[in-house]
């Protein structure tokens, strides 16, 4: 998938693509140097990505003037991240930026990444903005956030390069 031009979205409520674990989006998104911009919503650009069988890249796109709000009434679930918040398996990630804040209680934020269980790169990214945990937490499930990623199920595989967070992390609670 190539974008062919830049896209505002003002006046939209943001559905993230392939926000369904059963559906992750597969294949290559090249965002072509283009921004997507006023992205309004409960998560950022993808909601799953990637698969057992397939790999998913995303890659020089741009979001920008965005804002994340979700609220979950079990705070303990939720994933968020600027560009994908889920990304599994064969994902890679590069030359990427979100422009924005983020304010939820999700149990998990990240401002480029949610959580990133992928042998495969986060090269070249940026986040530029606040984020804001309200999840509450506790002993055994505490919040995880970061300003590039949140969380890894691959730590010994986990590649990160270039990348960061120019902005404040605050969190509430445990």
């Amino acid at each position: 998938y190539i974008l062919m031009a830049d896209v505002d979205l003002s006046g939209y409520a943001w559905e993230p693509l392939c926000n369904d674990s059963d559906a992750p989006f597969t294949g290559i998104f090249e965002g072509n140097g283009h921004v997507i911009s006023n992205l309004k919503g409960v998560n950022g650009l993808f909601g799953y990505t990637s698969s057992v069988s397939s790999s998913a890249e995303i890659r020089n796109v741009g979001i920008e003037n965005a804002s994340v709000s979700a609220q979950y009434e079990d705070q303990w679930n939720g994933i968020i991240g600027g560009i994908v918040a889920y990304a599994t398996d064969d994902t890679t990630i590069s030359n990427c930026y979100f422009q924005g804040d983020i304010d939820s209680n999700a149990n998990i934020i990240g401002g480029i990444a949610g959580r990133f269980s992928s042998k495969e790169p986060v090269e070249s990214c940026w986040m530029a903005g606040d984020i804001r945990s309200t999840n509450v937490g506790g002993s055994y499930d505490a919040p995880r956030v970061g300003g590039i990623l949140a969380e890894s199920g691959r730590s010994s595989y986990l590649t990160v390069n270039g990348c960061i967070h120019s902005g404040s992390i605050e969190t509430e609670g445990y």
